[in-house]
């Protein structure tokens, strides 16, 4: 098992000391679970002296945890659109997960793509208040973007929850029916339909 295969066996050049991670999904579930397992292993042995080098375990553990939840909800979404007959292609690979996803957005959004400050501001809110749940960045990344801090992504983790609008109480397979209606969405946009 290869402890560094998430970050493309480059663990220099995918750094993150600030957290703020896009996080590709699309790796078996079993490839990952044993990924966190290796992790787990090493902090269970004790024989990490190094403070930093014990929190990097830990920070690497964690982001495995979220990659695996991340694609068990793509997993869930797909099986849903399956039995639809609206996957039309659509893959886990497709997907990335924003862990941070105001500082994420602001980081696809610099350089030439800058958007001005009332974009800006008017992109930002949504996916402040939780409201978005999924996105493509048009004309940036043909990414399908998971937004870890949407109400429909976080109720799918817990497994129920409240949707913002209107206010109704719903269970996980609502919510994993409403991410698959949301991704098919972007998945029209990323391919320009």
């Amino acid at each position: 098992m290869n402890l560094y295969s998430y970050v493309g066996n480059n663990p220099l050049a995918y750094q993150d000391p600030a957290g703020l991670k896009r996080i590709k999904l699309g790796r078996s579930e079993s490839d990952i679970q044993g990924d966190i397992d290796l992790v787990s292993e090493q902090l269970a042995q004790n024989d990490v002296s190094d403070a930093d080098e014990r929190k990097a375990l830990i920070q690497q553990r964690q982001d495995l945890v979220s990659e695996l939840q991340a694609n068990q909800t793509v997993n869930a979404m797909l099986a849903d659109l399956d039995a639809k007959g609206e996957r039309n292609g659509l893959k886990a690979s497709d997907f990335t997960l924003m862990t941070t996803p105001t500082s994420d957005l602001k980081e696809l959004y610099s350089g030439k793509n800058k958007l001005t400050p009332a974009q800006e501001n008017k992109m930002l809110a949504g996916a402040n208040k939780g409201d978005v749940f999924a996105l493509v960045a048009r004309g940036i990344s043909k990414e399908i973007f998971i937004l870890a801090n949407s109400s429909t992504y976080k109720a799918i983790q817990q497994g129920y929850g409240y949707f913002p609008a209107p206010v109704v109480i719903v269970t996980k397979p609502n919510f994993i029916i409403a991410g698959a209606k949301n991704t098919r969405n972007e998945q029209k946009t990323k391919n320009g339909e």
